[in-house]
C-alpha cells in the first residue's frame, strides 16, 4: 500500500458488490472532513480499480497417514520368512514359486488435495424470455384447469356479475325483481373482494421470511453464483466517519 493513497479489497456476491459500488462511487462524500490546508484543486475521490471473479483455491484434505509397516504387503508373498531380513546381507531367500510373468499393479490412492469442482453453469435468460415463460406456464395451467371442468372433477366457476353487466348476464331475472337482484350482486361481489384478501393475507410473508426473501435475493445469485471481488482506490481514507460507512455497509453486504 502506497502512503498517497488507501486500497479497499472487498470479495462477494455479484448483487452484493452491485450494491457497494453505488456506496462507495457516489453515495459516500469523501470531501468530508476534509483538512483545509489541502492544496486546491486535489480532490479525494474514490476510484474502481478492479473487479472479476475470484478463482476458489484448491481443497487441502488432511490425509490420514497409517504408521510404516514392518514389511509391505506387495512384498510378504516373495518373502520366505515375511520379514526383509530375507534379503539383507547378500542372503536372497525369496519364495521363487509366487513370481511369474505378470504384473500385479497396486490399489490407487486417492491424493491428498481435491481439485475444487467447477461451479454449475445455470441458463442465463433475458427479461424477455423469463416473460414469455411465465405467460406459457399461465396458460398451461389455465388449459388443465379448463380440462378438468370439462372432465367433471372441479366444479365450473360462477359468472362474475357486477353492476356495470347485471343486465348483460341475468337478462329478464334482472328486470323482474331489480331490488332484489341487485342485492344479490353486491353480496357476490363482496364475498369475491373478501376471499381475494384472504388469499393475499394467506401468502403474505412474516417478517422473518421478507427478510431471507431479501437476504437470498441479494447474496444467492442463480445467474452469478461465482464469486467475485473488487479493489477500491481512496486517495484519503482518515476520516474515522468514512471508515465506519465502508466497514459496516461491507458487514451489511456479507462482503469479505
Amino acid at each position: 500500500m502506497d502512503e498517497s493513497f488507501s486500497l479497499v479489497v472487498v470479495e462477494g456476491t455479484f448483487k452484493a458488490l452491485k450494491r457497494y459500488s453505488k456506496l462507495m462511487l457516489r453515495r459516500i462524500d469523501w470531501e468530508e472532513g476534509k483538512d483545509l490546508d489541502d492544496e486546491e484543486g486535489e480532490k479525494n475521490v474514490c476510484v474502481l480499480v478492479w473487479q472479476g471473479e475470484v478463482v476458489p483455491k484448491a481443497r487441502v484434505v488432511e490425509a490420514k497417514v497409517e504408521p510404516v509397516p514392518e514389511v509391505e504387503w506387495w512384498d510378504a508373498p516373495l518373502l520366505e520368512n515375511k520379514h526383509y531380513d530375507s534379503v539383507r546381507g547378500g542372503n536372497w531367500k525369496i519364495n521363487a514359486t509366487k513370481m511369474n510373468i505378470y504384473v500385479e499393479h497396486p490399489v490407487k490412492l486417492e491424493p491428498p488435495i481435491e481439485a475444487a469442482a467447477p461451479p454449475p453453469q445455470p441458463l442465463k435468460l433475458t427479461k424477455k424470455e423469463h416473460k414469455k415463460l411465465r405467460t406459457q406456464r399461465r396458460l398451461q395451467r389455465e388449459k388443465e384447469r379448463q380440462e378438468m371442468i370439462k372432465q367433471g372433477l372441479l366444479e365450473p366457476p360462477k359468472p362474475k356479475v357486477k353492476i356495470s353487466n347485471l343486465m348483460r348476464v341475468m337478462g329478464m331475472e334482472a328486470t323482474a325483481d331489480p331490488t332484489q337482484i341487485e342485492k344479490e350482486v353486491r353480496e357476490q361481489m363482496a364475498e369475491r373482494s373478501t376471499a381475494h384478501e384472504d388469499r393475499n393475507l394467506a401468502r403474505k410473508l412474516t417478517a422473518s421470511e421478507r427478510r431471507d426473501k431479501k437476504s437470498r435475493k441479494l447474496f444467492e445469485d442463480d445467474l452469478h453464483p461465482e464469486t467475485m471481488a473488487a479493489v477500491y482506490k481512496v486517495k484519503n481514507l482518515t476520516n474515522k466517519h468514512n471508515q465506519w460507512k465502508v466497514d459496516i455497509n461491507a458487514q451489511e453486504n456479507k462482503l469479505t
